[in-house]
């Protein structure tokens, strides 16, 4: 999502998809009528993110009470 600040400036926010790690060569252009336009170039680096790696949690159950029992384990992202 690019987003106008009204201030000068803008921001590019999102959410990459699964899978998606890598570099990305990005060209922003800016044209208000004057000749020439103005272009900006930059590399976008997207990082693989982290995958858990610990087994489902553990449920034990009395008469009374329901007992939830977690260990996560976390992997660093494989690089590519």
């Amino acid at each position: 999502m690019f987003t106008d600040n009204g201030d000068g400036t803008a921001t590019i926010a999102g959410t990459p998809a699964s899978g998606t790690a890598g570099s990305y060569p990005v060209t922003i252009t800016a044209a208000n009528g004057v000749v020439p336009d103005a272009n900006q170039s930059f590399t976008l680096s997207v990082n693989q993110a982290p995958a858990l790696t610990s087994a489902a949690s553990h449920v034990v159950h009395d008469e009374h009470r329901r007992f939830v029992h977690s260990d996560l384990q976390c992997a660093p992202p494989t690089p590519r």
